[in-house]
């Protein structure tokens, strides 16, 4: 039986799932909201991205990321169901997620 297989990089083994998030405080000037933008990678390929205005305004920029980090936490916890689920078959496995916060 032939499978087929979408590899991101050349890494072999558990895939590596890496997400940045990072958020703009106050960046839409209309109503002083913030932006919260992520991305995630397996094996150095983005499979998934988001960038939105946030419902709520931030009283700080350290609402504003940690709203940011919540966000991306739960975009991790559902991607990392996805991915255990591809290797179904693996007798073990191990999925590790990074999220890092980028200040600029």
């Amino acid at each position: 039986m032939w499978g087929h297989d979408i590899v991101f990089g050349n890494q072999q083994g558990d895939p590596l799932v890496i997400g940045y998030v990072d958020s703009d405080y106050a960046g839409d000037l209309d109503n002083r909201r913030s932006t919260t933008g992520y991305v995630f990678t397996i094996n150095g390929g983005s499979v998934c991205w988001k960038s939105i205005i946030q419902s709520i305004i931030a009283l700080s920029t350290t609402e504003a990321e940690y709203m940011a980090i919540v966000e991306a936490a739960i975009e991790a916890l559902w991607l990392t169901g996805l991915v255990m689920n591809w290797v179904i078959n693996k007798v073990e496995f191990s999925c590790i997620v990074t999220i890092r916060v980028l200040f600029i």
